[in-house]
């Protein structure tokens, strides 16, 4: 893992991340703008055949050669149905198994080793290490 923090207007209110595995690099980068700016939450997700796109609440795909298709998903929640499930497991209405016990271990770990690499000046480091 590699993570590059910076301090733009707030702490840490920009990252760089690396997750590096034996195939594949998966680079993520997020940053929070101030309270004066216009929210706005989307993605690019590159992949060998095209790229998934979430962008004014519309999700795209857009092949290598160009052609887009418009994806249709199911109306979720969003944001509000993550907090009625915790909410729900809070109360015992729903059994944990979107975070169990241990694979919030592995994020709270991952979280470290980032933390870790953003005091090295980015270095990566071996994920276990």
């Amino acid at each position: 893992v590699s993570c590059v923090l910076e301090s733009r207007v707030y702490p840490y209110d920009f990252a760089d991340t690396k997750m590096i595995y034996e195939d594949i690099t998966v680079e993520v980068n997020g940053a929070w703008q101030d309270e004066k700016a216009v929210f706005n939450a989307g993605y690019d997700v590159r992949f060998e055949k095209g790229t998934l796109s979430l962008c004014d609440g519309k999700i795209l795909f857009t092949s290598n050669d160009g052609n887009k298709t418009q994806i249709e998903v199911e109306d979720s929640e969003g944001i509000m149905g993550e907090i009625k499930y915790f909410v729900g497991v809070l109360s015992g209405d729903f059994e944990n198994t979107k975070n169990t016990p241990t694979d919030s271990s592995k994020t709270n770990y991952t979280m470290e080793k980032l933390f870790e690499s953003a005091d090295n000046n980015g270095e990566t480091l071996m994920w276990g290490d």
